[in-house]
């Protein structure tokens, strides 16, 4: 990344407790990486289990918010004698520095793992000096 630290991950998902038969969503933070081209900063977030319609990223000022949680929890209890499956969810969190175009954010999910493109104002990107 660049001296300026565009993208800066903030912690703020811990897991909750949840009771053996609860509906509730315990969200953990989700494996994640943070890579830089000349034109963006990409976050791939693996998300596996989760329903692209159930994915939710949110910007508010500065800060980008990742949710998504999945729905494996056995739709009828009837006979459930023990269970330790539950409602599980993602959530992350990242500071979004000034050099980010907030116009231009892309996000695509395929195969569990969520891939978003943070473009740079086009200030920010690398230009090559033509010499003479």
């Amino acid at each position: 990344m660049t001296k300026e630290k565009e993208v800066a991950v903030v912690q703020n998902a811990t897991p909750s407790v949840v009771g053996p038969a609860s509906d509730e969503v315990s969200y953990v933070r989700p494996s994640t990486d943070v890579y830089e081209t000349g034109e963006a900063y990409v976050i791939i977030v693996d998300m596996p289990g989760v329903a692209k319609d159930s994915i939710h990223v949110r910007l508010e000022k500065d800060l980008l918010m990742i949710k998504g949680a999945t729905d494996m929890v056995p739709r009828d209890r009837t006979g459930l004698l023990f269970t330790e499956i539950r409602k599980a969810g993602y959530a992350r969190s990242f500071n979004l520095g000034e050099g980010i175009d907030r116009n231009s954010i892309e996000g695509r999910y395929e195969n569990g793992v969520l891939t978003i493109k943070l473009h740079k104002k086009e200030e920010m990107r690398p230009k090559e000096i033509s010499i003479r």
